[in-house]
This record gives structure tokens, sequence and C-alpha cells, in this order.
């Protein structure tokens, strides 16, 4: 299917895939490096018991046989795996849904990502035990996300906020409101709610008379879908990029170069992306474009091919942070800058 995306959130769009793929990036790199596994010492007559258990029985033998300091362990490695493998499965799905004009869907799967998987990654860096105790004792309503208290749920947002480590945060009330209050005009969740169900009759979510729900959305209404979704899913997503760093952090460690790296692609990509959605201070882009032109010189002085010096115009700059690469004007190849994880 071809791409419908309007030219203006084409931007946007790669941004949010950066900040997807950076973690997803850190997710494979963990699963390669085993950083997920746990190891069990047993005698060999717990082996003989432990071979052939699984499901419950097996989890009730480890309660059983294993210090409670590495029962946490399995779980928290476990769990951290699972959800952050689930909430970049829903999410790549609907930014390509969006890609190709189907917003209902990219609506639709925006939902559990963000008002579930990335929650529970927050309240795991925010409060493990209080997590963990719930997830193992006390039954399904006291994890599901709508059954805790509003205030509940913004303490634990607050509370991971508060645990990232960089300086450069987004606002917790924001991230609260932009994924479970219906009534602010920039929710994700009243969209949401909408492409979910053809009739809404929530008052900030009312279906028009002799109307359905997105499906007769006229192209100002497309218009407005579109923006709405790039004002928003990359700030989430840069927010939940941090939330999986720190969270990983705690079972890896990536080489310092990489993570710098990373770190100035992501924070001036931030800056560019909102550039283009809304318009931001050009002194601030000056000073990213300065950033960026003095972290590629410690890299490289010049195009490797044909020596000429780079050029950080505004199009070098969101490719820079989007791709790792830079554009030559003079022999026209594109250099592409390759730092990994080690």
């Amino acid at each position: 299917m071809p791409v419908v995306l309007p030219a203006h959130y084409r931007f946007a769009h790669a941004y949010a895939i950066f900040l997807h793929d950076l973690i997803v990036g850190q997710l494979r790199s963990g699963i390669e490096a085993r950083v997920f596994n746990t190891s069990i010492p047993l005698s060999e007559q717990e082996a003989k018991s432990f071979t052939g258990l699984q499901g419950e029985e097996l989890y009730r033998w480890l309660e059983e046989n294993v210090p409670p300091e590495v029962l946490v362990e399995t779980d928290y490695k476990m769990l951290v795996q699972a959800l952050i493998a689930d909430f970049c499965h829903y999410v790549l799905e609907a930014l390509n849904a969006s890609r190709k004009g189907k917003l209902t869907v990219a609506f639709t799967l925006l939902r559990k990502p963000f008002q579930d998987s990335l929650f529970y990654l927050e309240w795991i860096l925010a409060d493990l035990p209080d997590f963990l105790d719930r997830f193992r004792n006390r039954g399904a309503k006291e994890v599901e996300v709508k059954g805790l208290p509003v205030e509940r749920r913004k303490e634990i947002i607050r509370e991971a906020v508060t645990a990232l480590t960089e300086s450069h945060t987004i606002d917790p009330g924001f991230i609260y409101d932009v994924r479970y209050n219906r009534a602010e005009h920039y929710s994700l969740a009243g969209l949401s709610d909408k492409a979910v169900h053809l009739v809404t009759t929530n008052a900030h979510l009312l279906t028009a008379p002799q109307n359905f729900n997105f499906i007769f959305s006229s192209p100002d209404e497309f218009e407005s879908q579109w923006h709405h979704l790039y004002l928003v899913v990359p700030q989430l997503l840069f927010h939940a990029e941090r939330v999986v760093s720190q969270i990983m952090s705690r079972v890896a460690k990536w080489d310092s170069g990489w993570d710098i790296w990373m770190e100035v692609r992501r924070e001036i990509g931030l800056l560019l992306y909102m550039d283009s959605v809304i318009g931001s201070d050009r002194e601030r882009v000056d000073a990213a474009r300065e950033a960026l032109r003095r972290m590629v010189a410690a890299l490289a002085p010049g195009c490797p091919q044909c020596g000429k010096e780079f050029q950080f115009h505004l199009r070098n700059m969101r490719q820079l942070c989007v791709r790792g690469a830079l554009h030559c004007p003079r022999c026209r190849d594109t250099v592409v800058f390759e730092v990994g994880p080690d």
C-alpha cells in the first residue's frame, strides 16, 4: 500500500521510528548477550526435582527452593523482556498504519502499549516491590491499570520520571493526561476510544448526530488526526525509551561512547521534531547544529571519500539524528556513522 503520510509529518514519523528502534536495539542486544538469563545453582537432587516442571508447578518450586533475591531477579528479567517486546510490536504496527493512512487502526493499536505496557514498565521502575507483590500474590484486580486509583497512577508515573538519571524529562502530568485524561484536548485516550468504538457517549467524546466515529472522516479531519498523533506519540516514545534505558541499565551496561552518541541524537532529534510540528526558537536549532558539528568532528573531520567538510543544514541534521548518516555535498555520498552497543 502506498505511503500517504503528508510530507510535513515525515520527520516526526521518522523520529518516532528511530525511538522505537532504539528500544528494540537495547532489547535485541540484551537477548544476544543473555542478560535476561538467570543462573540458579542446584544440587544434584534439586536438579532432578527441577527437571520436567513447568508453569505454576515450576514457579512454586522456585519459590520454595531458591533465595528470594534470585526469584526477584528472575521475575524482573522475565517481565521486562516480555513487556518491552509487546510494547514495540504494537507501536511499530501503529506507526506503519499511520504511514499508510489507516488512522483508525493506528489509534486502536496505540491504546495498549501506552496505557498498559508502558505503565507496567514505569511501575517496575518506580516501585518494583509493590508491583511484584500485587503481580504474585493479589490477583488480576490488584494489577489492572484501570483498577488503580488515579492518584496512585499519577504517583507511579512521577516516581518513574524521578528515577530517570538524565536531565531532560517530560512533565509527568502531561505524560499522565495524554494517556488517560479524556477531558484534555490533546489526550490520546479520547481518539483511541473513538477508534475502538463507532459510537462514544462520554461527554468529552460524544459522537455527532447521524455519524459514526472516524469512518466518515473528511480530509481536514484526517489532517487533524495526523497532527494529534505526531504531536504526542514521539514525546511518549521519548519518555518510553528513557524508561526502558533506565530499566535495562539494571541488567546490562552499554559502551559509554554508544550511550553518548544515542543521547545526542535522541535529544537533538526531539528539538528538531518539535520544530517540525509546532516550530521552536531558532537559537535552539542553531545551538543543536553546533552540538552536532562538534560531535561529528570527533568522529570524522570530513567526508571519508573526498574530504569535504559536512554541511549541517536542517535536512542533514534530521538525517543524522534518525539515521546516523550525513550527505556529502561534493561527492554526494551518504556517510553512515557506525557506533553500536558493546
